[in-house]
């Protein structure tokens, strides 16, 4: 029933792309199909297969096992057309999934020949969404809207500001993939206004981010300003922004729930020399927070943020394989009273204890964290996503709190980053990467204190043209835990493969 219905659909999408075409002329179909392999190793670092573990929530959906590999592919197919008056329409369609994902029925003989019966009669599929077809994108946009400099967007979209930094992604985590930082869903339910007076930008934005049907009362939105620069000299150019996000999302329950986050900042970047680009970026956090069930009072926030970098491409005309070198500095301040565990809850799953955690500064104390808004800049593959889509064994998640996990690294983090990238023939692309991380503020369970080196990370990406169309890539990810983890033997490792196809 369901291949049923996505033959429908895009059956319709291209009967009226059809119709479209003929009236107008200016109707553009494109998409992109792209397969991944995937294998894991110690995702969780030093969890041993405890399937109980993940059964009480005490690590994120998927990570149930040491090792994993499976399969992933993503389908995209995008209309954009081209109306009359400087009308215009873009809708893009997503279907993305993990190949074939099943599970033994109730009463199958684990183990025994009996179940590779050509895969059918003991096997189901877990997850009957895999053939959904999702909107990611769809929205109309209207130029010279009222005034000349004036463009409108409305509907869903993509919202990508500076670097991505603050605002670049609205992740919404689909149920039917292992791996969601991969999902192709990114857009914002919003409305944008830019106003361009070249060399001017000005960008008016509000976003539904959750809504709790027609009432008030648990809803998420987002409004907020970016204003950019274009400079005559020096490559250069400049943004500020303002971003207000509201949160009434129920948490508390000695309260309604009202966190807000104001989030200030400014982002530039210039060529002092030739072949060299120096890039900074730094925002501010005020508001007000809920950060457990049992907090009585909003705490007061106040976080901070930077991202600075420096890329030379000096070496990459004299030499064949065009090296490209940079480093990169990123800090997210961190809550000075940290989440901490009492003597008799401390313990990690398996262990002694319940796993509840103590709510600090639930008289209002300040809080210090940073509030990763919807940042689209990721720089590695494994650690950057911890807190966000996983968790490790020794700070799992929970789920009464605002911080998903102690070790989250959206907040209380350094990190340096050291990147180069070769080019061995045009068409080959080759980049490795090395990051050390380290906390902001130690976390106060840790007995007895420790240093506060989270880690390193080395990461190596290949990407292969094959022809215009069709690219290869190879990703390799390896991060060695530092001295905060008791275990840190067990490295974390990442293989992933992929094949994609534009046209």
């Amino acid at each position: 029933m369901r291949l049923l219905r996505t033959i429908c659909v895009m059956a319709l999408v291209v009967g009226l792309a059809s119709g479209a075409y003929a009236a107008t002329q200016s109707v553009k179909i494109s998409g992109d199909l792209e397969a991944r392999g995937f294998f894991r190793n110690n995702w969780a670092i030093g969890y041993n297969g405890d399937t109980a573990a993940t059964a009480a929530g005490l690590l994120t959906t998927g990570v149930n096992r040491p090792s994993q590999n499976w399969l992933m592919s993503t389908a995209e197919i995008q209309l954009d057309a081209d109306l009359t008056d400087n009308v215009a329409a873009v809708i893009r369609l997503v279907n993305e999934r993990d190949w074939e994902v099943t599970a033994p029925l109730a009463g199958s003989r684990v183990g025994t020949t009996n179940l590779a019966q050509n895969g059918r009669g003991l096997y189901a599929v877990q997850n009957d969404d895999q053939y959904d077809i999702g909107v990611d994108l769809a929205y109309i946009e209207l130029r010279e809207f009222l005034y000349s400099p004036l463009t409108l967007r409305v509907g869903r979209q993509d919202l990508w500001f500076g670097r991505g930094f603050i605002i670049g992604r609205n992740q919404r985590n689909p149920n039917n993939i292992q791996a969601p930082e991969y999902t192709a869903y990114n857009s914002f339910d919003s409305i944008r206004a830019t106003l361009d007076y070249d060399p001017w930008t000005i960008d008016v934005v509000y976003a539904t981010i959750r809504n709790n049907g027609v009432q008030m009362n648990a809803d998420v939105d987002l409004i907020g300003t970016n204003i950019g620069y274009i400079f005559d000299s020096w490559n250069a150019e400049a943004e500020s922004y303002f971003w207000y996000k509201s949160d009434k999302q129920t948490l508390s329950t000695m309260q309604a729930n009202n966190s807000d986050v104001y989030t200030f900042g400014a982002r530039g970047s210039f060529d002092p020399i030739e072949n060299l680009t120096v890039l900074a970026e730094g925002a501010m956090q005020t508001g007000n927070i809920i950060l457990s069930d049992i907090q009585i009072e909003r705490r007061k926030r106040f976080g901070m943020a930077a991202d600075i970098e420096v890329e030379s491409r000096h070496f990459k005309d004299s030499f064949a394989w065009k090296p490209v070198i940079s480093a990169e500095y990123i800090f997210y301040s961190g809550d000075r009273e940290a989440d901490r565990f009492d003597d008799e809850t401390r313990a990690r799953p398996g262990q002694t204890g319940n796993g509840n955690f103590e709510a600090p500064g639930t008289t209002g104390n300040w809080y210090t964290g940073w509030d990763p808004m919807y940042r689209g800049k990721f720089d590695t593959a494994y650690r950057e996503f911890i807190g966000t889509y996983y968790a490790t064994w020794q700070y799992p998640v929970r789920p009464r709190a605002y911080q998903s996990c102690a070790d989250a690294s959206y907040t209380n983090q350094h990190q340096a980053i050291a990147k180069a990238t070769i080019e061995p023939m045009d068409d080959l692309m080759i980049q490795g990467k090395v990051a050390f991380f380290w906390l902001d503020h130690l976390i106060t369970s840790m007995e007895p204190f420790r240093n506060q080196f989270v880690g390193t990370e080395f990461d190596a990406q290949l990407s292969w043209d094959y022809t215009e169309d069709v690219n290869f890539g190879l990703l390799g990810a390896w991060f060695i835990p530092g001295t905060i983890y008791d275990d840190r033997n067990n490295n974390a490792t990442e293989v992933v493969g992929h094949v994609s196809v534009d046209f």
